[in-house]
Formats: C-alpha cells, structure tokens, sequence
C-alpha cells in the first residue's frame, strides 16, 4: 500500500498548489481594490465601476425588452425551426441574460442587446465570423437564412 500513499501525497500536492495559485490571486485582487481607494463602502464595489454597470443596462434596457418580447423573436425562431426542419438540423434557443443564442450543431447566433441596438453575432464552434446590427423591425426570415444557410 506505499504506493498508494505516494499517490495520494501527490494528488494532494496538485490540489494544495492550485488553492494556493486561487489564494493569490484573491489576494492580489484584493490588494488592487484597496490601492486604488474608490470603494463604496456600503457595497463593497468600486464607485465607478457600479454606476457604470448600471448606465449601460439602463442603455441596454430597451433593446433587451424589444428583443425578449417583440415580434421579430417569435419570427426569427420560426424561420429557424422551418429552415432546420428542412435540412434536419435541431435549432435550440438559449437566453443567456439578456442575450438570445441559437445554436444548431456548430453553428450559433447570438442576437446581444447593445446601447445602440441589437447586434447579431455569427459562430462557427468558438471561432466568431461575423457581426452586424439588426433592426428588430426587419424580416427575421432574411437573418435564419444568413445564418442558417436557407
């Protein structure tokens, strides 16, 4: 059985390094926040970093609500589940957020809230091809066909 004690004062060693590599970077996180002095102290998050955050989900907010439970959605989904049905692929919808992704197989578009609007990313597995902002007043068909080929 020393071998198996040997064994697992090595696994034990790996993990006590990763918890330590964890520790320090905690650390090191905490020791920037305190250099730069602009806590909130009622949070405990930067001052700036928070009404940042909360200016660009105000931004976001009607774009987010247009996208989540407007007309080009319900008309984008159909599109895809036709064009997948046709070419026998599964197009799954995911909310993320306030982010819509679609996947099917490697593909994936996701339709991201912007202050400016909606942007519609285009991937093939992790790689990203493409983006381009949409307007929610548009034909959802001609985007389903973009992405999914038609």
């Amino acid at each position: 059985m020393p071998e198996l004690n040997h064994l697992a004062g090595v696994q034990g060693r790996v993990v006590m390094d990763g918890a330590k590599a964890a520790l320090a970077v905690i650390e090191q996180a905490a020791a920037d926040f305190l250099v730069r002095g602009i806590a909130d102290h009622r949070s405990g998050w930067p001052t700036g970093f928070r009404k940042a955050t909360r200016s660009v989900a105000l931004q976001i907010a009607p774009h987010a609500d247009a996208l989540r439970n407007g007309p080009f959605k319900d008309g984008l989904l159909t599109a895809c589940r036709e064009i997948g049905h046709r070419r026998r692929i599964l197009v799954r919808p995911v909310w993320i957020d306030s982010t819509l992704r679609l996947e099917a197989g490697a593909k994936k578009l996701e339709l991201r809230p912007t202050p400016s609007g909606v942007m519609a990313v285009f991937f093939e597995g992790d790689r990203e091809l493409d983006s381009t902002q949409i307007d929610l007043s548009s034909d959802p068909v001609k985007l389903a066909e973009k992405w999914l080929g038609g």
